[in-house]
């Protein structure tokens, strides 16, 4: 590919992410562990197309999950490892408008807390992976103060809903 093509490559890619995608620090809580953090980003539409050209360049994984309520199927593009999180953000970082400043906390993150597999985080790390976590989901609008509280039948979490007022 040659500069200006990879350029424009780059452009759309980034104009994907900040439309369709999500950059975002996973929280696993469980009963007798601290909790566990972890950066994602993925980016779902109904075109395969824009998928593919995302895991052609940085890798992660692709899905198609199954329709739902007689609608079309989701293509769905996952970065969740730590090197394609690396690789990908670094790239697209230039081009991001929307989700620039996430993709700056979350590089941030993984540089601060490197992969400890099978290891639990010390209990000073916790509050600290805390502060990112509140401060990822506030970047993403997400009502504040952030709750690990679930309900319905797929544990989904609570909806708020804004009013719209102009």
């Amino acid at each position: 590919m040659q500069d200006n093509s990879k350029e424009v490559e780059l452009s759309y890619l980034a104009g994907i992410m900040d439309g369709e995608g999500a950059i975002f620090i996973t929280r696993d809580v469980y009963a007798s562990k601290n909790p566990v953090y972890r950066c994602e980003t993925r980016v779902g539409m109904i075109d395969q197309k824009p998928i593919m050209r995302l895991y052609n360049a940085f890798g992660g994984t692709w899905l198609l999950e199954k329709p739902y309520h007689h609608k079309r199927p989701m293509y769905r593009w996952l970065g969740s490892n730590r090197e394609v999180l690396v690789y990908t953000l670094n790239l697209l970082m230039p081009y991001l408008d929307v989700k620039k400043e996430q993709a700056i906390l979350a590089l941030q993150f993984i540089e601060k807390f490197p992969a400890r597999r099978g290891h639990w985080a010390p209990t000073g790390q916790i509050d600290e992976k805390l502060e990112y976590w509140v401060k990822m989901r506030e970047l993403n609008g997400l009502a504040m103060p952030a709750t690990t509280e679930r309900t319905g039948k797929r544990g989904r979490s609570k909806s708020v809903r804004l009013d719209a007022t102009v």
